[in-house]
């Protein structure tokens, strides 16, 4: 292996934190005001942590027999807690329409590339240097932090619980449970809370 690309994989871990720190700022860029609501931001954004995984050699993705329960499992308890957090209130249908076809569309994509990034790329680079704690600690705050610009500092808690449930989601049922458990935990809070 030659000089550069035993360096260029010795700095993995810093290139994929700065493709997430660059996913989020072209996020804000993009999104400006609206950053909550920008559907041209937060593809800017998953395509970018999508290009980073990618950069890192993806992650694979390998169907199991438990994996699509686990995941529907994880994402009942993740809505749960979206419902705590909202103070309870009554579960309503949203009403299907352009817009909120065109979000969960936009929703499929940014789910699984935030996991793809975070409990995949980030968490196995991070596990390789400091351990499996370390991971499921950086990646989770690392999640909850990227959430601050779209749901501010209150979300942060609520953000850094549903990291460490979908870490450990990712390590009973590998990545498919922990991408079905986010993608379906968001289009619930989106359709029904």
């Amino acid at each position: 292996m030659s000089a550069v690309a035993t360096r260029r994989r010795d700095l993995r871990l810093e290139w994929t934190v700065a493709g997430g720190v660059i996913a989020m700022a072209t996020r804000i860029a993009v999104g400006g005001a609206s950053i909550s609501v920008s559907w041209p931001g937060a593809l800017a954004f998953a395509s970018i942590l999508a290009i980073t995984v990618w950069w890192n050699g993806g992650t694979p993705v390998l169907l199991s027999a438990r994996s699509i329960p686990l995941g529907i499992a994880g994402a009942a308890v993740l809505v749960g807690l979206a419902w705590l957090h909202r103070g309870y209130g009554p579960l309503h249908v949203a009403a299907a329409n352009p817009s909120l076809l065109t979000w969960t569309a936009v929703i499929l994509v940014i789910a699984g590339a935030e996991e793809m990034f975070f409990r995949g790329t980030l968490f196995d680079l991070v596990e390789g240097r400091r351990g499996l704690v370390s991971a499921v600690v950086v990646t989770s705050v690392a999640f909850g932090l990227i959430h601050v610009p779209v749901y501010g500092w209150r979300a942060v808690p609520l953000d850094v619980a549903a990291g460490v449930w979908l870490a450990g989601i990712r390590s009973m049922g590998g990545m498919p449970a922990a991408i079905t458990a986010h993608v379906l935990a968001d289009l619930a809070v989106g359709w029904l809370i």
